[in-house]
């Protein structure tokens, strides 16, 4: 069989570009989702007694209205979030729900995480707490790739408690009262 030396490079490239993506860290982080794609998936849960308040690095904290200051709130509950962080990961489709205690959780797609797949395999053991290294010491298996992916979905949801830095507010639809109809 003759293949053109163009055709050769040309894979030769791709095989290249795919095995650095493979080990690439960076994966991790590209992981955190689009803004703009997350309000997609959750637009359609704002109602009139229920607004959604978007953070940098992708958790959401749902606030019950009415509420004076929904900012204030969605920090203080994310702060008291991550004082301890435990999560249930769920695959809502072909995505993944985080789900933290309180109003808080975190929606990532299916595609980041398969694109992230070798990284998460790698570098799990780095999103540990110290209790839970401890506990990994005395256990000889390691947990399920989904509770992994929880681990490093975790990491996203922290630095947003420590950062605070709100992206987004989806307001609750306030009901349209009889004249309005």
């Amino acid at each position: 069989m003759i293949v053109s030396l163009g055709v050769y490079r040309s894979y030769s490239a791709q095989v290249l570009r795919e095995k650095v993506d493979a080990s690439d860290p960076d994966k991790i982080e590209k992981m955190v989702p689009e803004i703009a794609s997350l309000v997609g998936v959750i637009i359609q849960d704002v109602t009139p007694t229920r607004s959604f308040v978007i953070f940098e690095a992708g958790t959401v904290v749902i606030i019950t209205e009415p509420c004076e200051d929904p900012q204030a709130e969605a920090r203080r509950a994310l702060v008291e979030c991550a004082k301890s962080p435990a999560f249930v990961v769920n695959e809502v489709g072909s995505d993944y729900a985080v789900r933290y205690s309180g109003p808080v959780f975190s929606r990532f797609g299916g595609k980041a995480v398969k694109n992230a797949h070798s990284s998460i395999l790698n570098q799990w053991k780095n999103y540990l707490n110290e209790a839970e290294k401890k506990a990994m010491e005395e256990k000889s298996e390691e947990p399920d790739f989904i509770t992994k992916v929880g681990l490093v979905v975790r990491s996203f949801m922290i630095r947003d408690a420590e950062n605070l830095k709100i992206v987004k507010i989806l307001k609750a639809n306030p009901a349209p009262t009889r004249g309005q109809q």
